[in-house]
């Protein structure tokens, strides 16, 4: 795992170990505070009869789903950790409420969307556009913007998720020095986003979801 620090220069003496029941996780020869375990004992574990598979997507009850994962104390946080600096530098976000693309100072909850690009042709973040994009309501002014991005910047919004990933609006498409260092970062972004939205249906981004 990768460790960006002030100095830009990446960082590598975080690692993990297991011991069969847990990852400890370590930087350097300094061990944290917490440790990766699994919420429930799997082995001992008894069928929930109250299980059941949706017929209908339903976002209230994704909200519910939501709310027991937020009492699950499952991941590494660390008071004296800054998650936000395993992201990369200029790492961005589409704000779901002023609908523009932000730079967030602090870790933020984000959902990310992945999903099939598809051969037409789509609209891109470029250098070109950039100031436009920064401005509230920028997203707005996007004619071509596809259909499963609109749906998930809405999913978004009914969830109470404030911000939202998309590779082809948060990555400078144009510039290889930002899709070099954003696509190097491409694991922290996704494991530390709030949801990740899985465009699984659809052979293109005007699929929806």
């Amino acid at each position: 795992m990768t460790k960006s620090t002030g100095s830009n220069e990446p960082r590598s003496d975080i690692r993990g170990v297991f011991s069969g029941r847990e990852l400890q996780l370590y930087i350097g020869e300094n061990k944290l505070n917490h440790s990766i375990q699994p919420c429930h004992d799997i082995e001992q574990s008894e069928p929930d009869e109250k299980v059941r598979i949706s017929h209908s997507f339903d976002s209230a009850e994704l909200q519910t789903w939501l709310s027991v994962c937020d009492k699950q104390p499952c991941l590494p946080w660390d008071d004296n950790l800054d998650l936000r600096a395993f992201l990369p530098k200029d790492f961005r976000l589409i704000d779901v409420k002023d609908r523009c693309i932000v730079q967030p100072t602090k870790l933020e909850r984000y959902c990310v969307l992945s999903y099939v690009w598809g051969s037409a042709g789509q609209f891109l973040l470029k250098g070109s556009n950039y100031e436009k994009l920064i401005t509230k309501n920028g997203i707005d002014s996007i004619t071509n913007l596809p259909q499963t991005i609109l749906d998930a910047i809405d999913l978004c919004a009914e969830i109470g998720c404030p911000y939202l990933w998309v590779d082809s609006l948060c990555i400078i498409q144009d510039s290889i020095g930002d899709k070099h260092s954003q696509i190097r970062a491409m694991d922290a972004i996704y494991s530390q986003s709030y949801l990740g939205i899985f465009a699984a249906a659809g052979d293109g981004a005007n699929a929806g979801l």
